[in-house]
């Protein structure tokens, strides 16, 4: 698990070039690299939020503003931070969420935010769904390089 999860950011920082001037290296302390993502990266947020301190009520509708404000990388964010939400829920029992039931109600969640978005004025699905594309090709793949570990791994470096 925590091989993956190594894995994952790797690939995500490998998205992030420093040669373009994406990140600015601030300081190596023993064998851990500091940088600061500059505005030219496609991973840069104007004003920091931090999704995974919110309620998932709060999450959904930092979608739907962000929808609205077209504020495309935040929304790709919080998508991923409602997929990572749904994908790592347990069941009463203990058990881990079933990966197509997980998915179901992701999809079901996605056309309910869909419709939020419409009945507040934001923009309509082509344009979401191409503007999403551009920030997913920007950060390096057609997916998203979010690395949404399980909420109870916690990754000692």
């Amino acid at each position: 698990m925590i091989e993956s999860i190594k894995a994952a950011l790797a690939k995500a920082t490998a998205a992030v070039d420093v040669a373009k001037g994406e990140l600015k290296h601030l300081t190596t302390s023993d064998d851990v690299e500091m940088y600061e993502v500059q505005v030219t990266s496609p991973f840069y947020r104007a004003e920091a939020q931090d999704l995974s301190k919110l309620d998932f009520i709060s999450v959904q509708w930092t979608c739907v503003r962000s929808a609205k404000k077209r504020d495309w990388v935040r929304f790709v964010d919080s998508l991923g931070e409602l997929a990572g939400r749904i994908k790592g829920r347990v069941y009463s029992d203990g058990r881990q969420a079933e990966v197509a039931f997980a998915n179901q109600i992701f999809q079901e969640r996605l056309g309910y935010l869909f419709e939020l978005i419409t009945s507040c004025g934001g923009p309509q699905q082509e344009e979401i769904d191409r503007e999403v594309r551009a920030v997913q090709s920007r950060r390096g793949s057609g997916r998203s390089a979010i690395v949404l570990p399980p909420a109870q791994t916690i990754l000692h470096v």
